[in-house]
């Protein structure tokens, strides 16, 4: 199981689109979190830590000094689970992490991935990064027959993007948590009655179904 901080925006300042309006300050809050939850969790092996959703307006430089103080206050509770790094701008650049990786024994990068992100720079992002430390997708996905025109970068279909991506990710030995299992929230695998798959639920689920290699 995956334990994850969903914030969107900076960790130290607040600002970002999901970020929400506390008197507690972000960082201050994210380490409480950690601090509980670590400790809770210490002794549960199967249990994931995903530190923060989407790093969003914030420099790589200052993502990759918050990010070993926020795994130091997990491992400080005893805690030596894996720990999930998201990339910058809204989880889908990890190629700061080739000059700059945390120093920590049991970390994964984790970028999260959309039509919007054209395949190209699929190797700059985060397929360059594969190569050297362990990478997952931790979001992907697309809306076909029911497209949100307010969400655009979700705008994508099996042919051009789920299965290009997917086999991307075999190809370097790349793991992958679909979103989201919902009728709702954007990309959805159910349509609104919850009485079928959207295309892109339907692949999903046949691709679990399916031995990868």
């Amino acid at each position: 199981m995956i334990i994850d901080w969903n914030y969107i925006g900076n960790v130290v300042t607040g600002a970002g689109p999901q970020m929400p309006d506390l008197d507690v300050q972000p960082k201050e809050l994210t380490l409480e979190f950690w601090q509980q939850t670590a400790n809770y969790f210490r002794d549960t092996p199967n249990v994931i830590f995903e530190i923060f959703n989407e790093p969003q307006n914030i420099t790589a430089r200052d993502w990759h000094s918050n990010v070993a103080e926020i795994v130091q206050v997990i491992r400080d509770q005893g805690a030596d689970q894996l720990v999930i790094v998201g990339g910058i701008d809204y989880g889908k650049d990890l190629s700061w992490v080739r000059e700059n990786p945390i120093a920590d024994d049991n970390v994964a990068y984790a970028a999260h991935i959309y039509p919007a992100h054209p395949s190209y720079l699929w190797p700059h992002f985060f397929g360059e990064i594969a190569e050297i430390y362990p990478v997952l997708i931790t979001e992907w996905g697309f809306m076909d027959e029911n497209r949100n025109t307010n969400q655009s970068y979700l705008a994508g279909d099996q042919a051009t993007y789920g299965e290009p991506l997917l086999e991307y990710l075999d190809i370097h030995h790349i793991g992958w948590v679909a979103c989201w299992y919902d009728n709702d929230w954007c990309p959805p695998m159910f349509t609104q009655d919850w009485k079928d798959y959207t295309r892109y639920g339907e692949f999903v689920m046949n691709q679990l179904k399916t031995s990868r290699k």
